[in-house]
């Protein structure tokens, strides 16, 4: 273990991570334990994704025309945006805008309760896969058990860091959209747009670079760091989220360079899982079998690309045990630690 200022490798991480993963998917095959680990990977997996984005299509107003050809050979201007917003207008003040503004409000409802199931049961499944690989047997109901405090912990911390990011967010894009719409809205109107438009839409874009994006990245980095140094240490000591944070922030600080080659390294191998992840779904049946029943599907993709789960978590695990400190933090009273066992080659 570094005590914070030793030399944190990416070499042997990835060289020991390679080999179990070998071992306990390929040396060892076990179909039945591909299909449970596979259905841990894949409850693990639930929630993850994009965060979804807004798309804006504004109507063309008649193809890019310059309008009808009057009798006298002048030509009649493109109606534009402004005979399009009292349409607008007129729709949401129609009963069909507030039946369709109720549903959307349930489905939405919906939405939000079936996320926060997926985030209570990936909480949980993180320490299931990771005791699972880690110990090299198939049990769910021991350490559904054995990690329930520190399952229910990450929940907690996941749904209210989530739900920050998203108020935030949600701020950053109405701040956004309130100026550039005060801006347009003579511009929206008229069909023309003025100078005072075209300043809206520079100011709108430089917020986006500016103040939403480095927003996004942090939010990326906190997820990151969760994934692969909190829930190890978590499984390791049990320790809360607090706690976990405590031991990995000065490690981080002292080792920026470190830590930054790991996170290009996590990306390109990223980047050769997604593009395994394409070739499996459009060269086998995945297609059909996600759009007919799609959890059946995620379930067989995640069975089918368990190797690289196997691969990320315990090179995950061998990176963070790096540059954990030995004792820095005693575990829980009357609960002893998980103790993730070192890998010795010859005991499997």
């Amino acid at each position: 273990m570094s005590d914070g200022t030793g030399k944190i490798g990416i070499e042997k991480p990835l060289e020991t991570a390679l080999d179990r993963m070998i071992t306990l998917c390929f040396r060892e095959f076990d179909f039945g334990k591909w299909m449970i680990w596979g259905f841990s990977a894949f409850v693990m997996l639930l929630g993850d994704g994009g965060m979804g984005g807004f798309n804006f299509n504004i109507p063309s107003g008649g193809g890019g025309s310059s309008g009808p050809t009057s009798p006298g050979g002048t030509t009649t201007p493109s109606p534009g945006f402004g005979s399009i917003w009292p349409q607008i207008q007129g729709f949401m003040n129609s009963q069909t805008f507030w039946i369709m503004l109720g549903v959307g409000a349930v489905l939405l409802g919906l939405f939000v309760a079936l996320w926060v199931l997926f985030i209570w049961l990936q909480s949980r499944f993180e320490f299931i896969f990771l005791d699972n690989i880690l110990q090299n047997h198939t049990k769910i109901t021991e350490p559904w058990d054995t990690f329930s405090v520190e399952g229910q912990t990450l929940f907690k911390w996941r749904i209210i860091f989530i739900t920050g990011y998203m108020l935030v967010l949600l701020m950053e894009f109405a701040l956004l959209a309130t100026v550039v719409f005060a801006m347009c809205m003579d511009s929206i109107k008229s069909g023309v747009l003025s100078s005072t438009g075209m300043a809206g839409i520079v100011i709108g874009v430089a917020l986006l670079l500016i103040l939403i994006l480095p927003t996004m990245v942090l939010c990326s980095l906190v997820v990151f760091v969760i994934k692969h140094f909190i829930i190890p240490l978590m499984y390791d000591k049990a320790i809360g989220v607090g706690q976990a944070w405590r031991i990995v922030k000065p490690v981080l600080l002292g080792h920026r360079m470190d830590f930054f080659i790991y996170l290009l390294v996590r990306i390109a191998i990223a980047m050769g899982a997604g593009f395994i992840t394409i070739m499996v779904f459009y060269g086998t049946c995945m297609l059909c079998c996600t759009s007919c029943i799609p959890f059946l599907g995620a379930y067989v993709l995640a069975v089918i690309m368990l190797p690289v789960h196997v691969f990320s978590r315990i090179m995950a695990v061998e990176f963070t045990r790096q540059f954990e400190p030995v004792g820095a933090l005693p575990p829980e009273q009357g609960k002893k630690p998980a103790a993730i066992p070192e890998y010795d080659p010859k005991k499997l």
